[in-house]
């Protein structure tokens, strides 16, 4: 069933749609847009200049949002059609389905009647076009096969009409036909009647067109975006702390002015769209006006130091709290070049704080620890008889003044520093006079004791030079011990026994030495292009694999040198072998460890023996 279509609807949603794609893809040349409607299908043909190609995808999102935002009635599939005014036939098409939701047939009515509602047009419906209509449209703008496209002013032809077409509610008269005139009695109503249906529809139809943003272009939505863009330029200036708030009024300004903007407006949906990001933006501003609030608590409670641990947590729990929120504002966010700002700055502040938390905590634990390390120390000095027992007597006194010496200046701990250092000397002095006596010879036994240890450790490495070193100096400290010490008798045997140790390290440093070298030697010996040969070195031999690559490159020199008859290419090749043979031999010698020498496929072609 074909159903008609008042023209004069197609015709302003046509315009509609013009002017919405003119204003976002064609600001600067022409556009041309078609709308007919077959059955229950709505076709849409866009015509522009070729040297305008825009997206055709863009285009036709932006015209199937605004077609489901009219809601044009009887319309279930839509086909939008984009071509260039120099060709018959279009370039990109697309289809959609119209999605009515489920109501009561007063809401789908509404609905059906939104176009009508927008343009001010009525909602009646005229006869189909005929199809020499529709043939003079397609000679116009041809459209794929199937498809048709009509103008408002085609009419249909009482003849061809079908006998489902719904019969026009009046019928003009027969010339012949006199027509009577109307009486006076129901002329009046009538008059009135018609007058009262033509302010309504006048009503109707200026109100919609007259509402912000429906007819040319949206002062509303340009003045709230550069609201919006006043609101940031505030906000990342931030010359007051009165800046967010500001910025905040702006944006509510900016809302104002959107919710104006009507459903039927083709920046309705923009519009929205700004609605929900300015009222983001406003909530970032309240967190920034809460952020701003314990900032400013923090930096009150921090004036005029100093203050006792307590206070400096509390400030500092402050900062930590502001901060976090801060880190929260997306990168996306209005407010970032503030929060980027901010952060910076508040960061600074913790850190400040952080210093202050941990001068005052360390002043406590400081002074707290020194005062144990002086009952420690003088428990012990109350039994103390050893060298030991003396040294810990008096390590335990320097670190009771070390820990008084580390309490920060500036404290409340502090104050009490100086007259604990004065009794802590005295003491220091007196256990010093009482271990002098056996601290040398204790000094230098445990110093033997500890090079001793750190030698075997690199004699276990295989670190000779470092295991050498190691028994000179425990051979050394061990003969420092002074006679008639208590450690005196224990280090006779130390030393007899570090002074072997120390003639057997250097003999292994003199071995280690050696191999090292010849690995030195071997790798110069064997570099080359191709590379001359592999090796392995042990402590009693040293093997030698010729590459194949370099046993190729001689037997091809001297092949090629034979065919020649190149006698002076055939002695080069066998001066070389010589020096290599001579080179491996003298690394051999200086080693004193014998050299195996194979090719590639595992035969031995030469040995040396320094050893005889």
């Amino acid at each position: 069933m074909t159903t008609a279509v008042r023209q004069g609807d197609l015709q302003i949603l046509g315009q509609l749609l013009e002017e919405r794609l003119q204003l976002k893809f064609f600001p600067n040349g022409p556009l041309q847009v078609r709308c007919s409607r077959q059955e229950e299908t709505l076709t849409v043909v866009s015509q522009h200049p070729d040297v305008v190609v825009p997206d055709p995808q863009q285009v036709f999102n932006a015209l199937e949002q605004a077609i489901k935002g009219l809601q044009p009635d009887l319309t279930q599939k839509v086909q939008l059609y984009l071509r260039l005014a120099s060709k018959k036939q279009p370039y990109a098409s697309h289809t959609f389905m119209m999605k009515p939701q489920a109501g009561s047939a007063r809401e789908q009515g509404s609905k059906a009647t939104r176009l009508q509602e927008a343009t001010g047009m009525g909602s009646s419906v005229e006869k189909p076009a005929t199809r020499a209509g529709v043939a003079e449209i397609e000679d116009i703008w041809s459209l794929p096969e199937g498809w048709e496209v009509s103008e408002p002013a085609i009419k249909a032809e009482p003849a061809n009409e079908s006998p489902e077409t719904p019969a026009p509610e009046q019928q003009n008269p027969p010339k012949s036909a006199p027509a009577k005139p109307a009486s006076s009695s129901s002329s009046l109503p009538m008059l009135l009647a018609g007058t009262g249906v033509a302010l309504f529809l006048l009503a109707a139809i200026v109100y919609p067109l007259s509402r912000p943003c429906v007819l040319g272009t949206c002062q509303e939505m340009r003045t709230a975006k550069q609201l919006s863009g006043e609101a940031a330029k505030t906000i990342e200036q931030a010359k007051s702390v009165t800046a967010p708030a500001e910025a905040q009024n702006q944006l509510a300004k900016a809302r104002g002015l959107l919710k104006t903007i009507p459903f039927w407006s083709f920046y309705y949906h923009e519009a929205q769209e700004l609605l929900d990001t300015y009222k983001m933006q406003s909530e970032r501003l309240n967190d920034v006006i809460e952020i701003q609030k314990k900032a400013t608590t923090a930096a009150q409670k921090s004036q005029n130091p100093p203050h006792p641990v307590k206070t400096w947590l509390e400030v500092q729990s402050l900062w930590r709290e502001a901060i976090a929120q801060i880190e929260q504002i997306p990168e996306d966010s209005q407010v970032y070049p503030w929060r980027e700002r901010k952060l910076k700055e508040y960061r600074a502040n913790l850190a400040t704080i952080n210093r202050r938390v941990k001068a005052e905590q360390l002043a406590e634990s400081k002074l707290k620890a020194a005062k144990g390390a002086a009952q420690i120390a003088e428990a012990r000095q109350g039994v103390a008889q050893s060298l030991e027992s003396w040294q810990q007597v008096y390590s335990t006194w320097q670190t009771a003044i070390q820990v008084v010496q580390q309490v920060p200046k500036g404290t409340v701990a502090h104050q009490e520093t100086q007259p604990l250092l004065d009794s802590y000397r005295v003491q220091l002095a007196q256990a010093q006079e009482r271990k002098t006596s056996e601290e040398i010879s204790a000094s230098s036994y445990n110093q033997a004791l500890r090079y001793a240890g750190s030698a075997k450790i690199a004699e276990q490495r295989n670190q000779w030079s470092q295991a050498v070193a190691y028994w000179r100096q425990a051979l050394a400290n061990a003969q420092q011990v002074p006679n008639g010490t208590n450690y005196h008798n224990q280090s006779l045997p130390l030393r007899e026994s570090y002074s072997n140790a120390l003639q057997e390290a250097q003999v292994r440093l003199q071995s280690a030495v050696a191999l090292q070298k010849a690995r030195v030697d071997l790798r110069k010996t064997c570099s080359g292009k191709p590379k001359i040969c592999d090796y392995t070195v042990t402590n009693d031999l040293m093997t030698v694999y010729i590459t194949p690559e370099y046993q190729k490159t001689v037997r091809q020199t001297a092949i090629a040198a034979d065919r020649k008859k190149d006698n002076k290419s055939r002695r080069s090749v066998s001066n070389h072998i010589k020096t290599l043979q001579t080179a491996l031999e003298a690394i051999s010698n200086n080693a004193n460890i014998p050299i195996q020498v194979y090719d590639p496929t595992g035969s031995q072609i030469g040995a040396h023996n320094p050893r005889g």
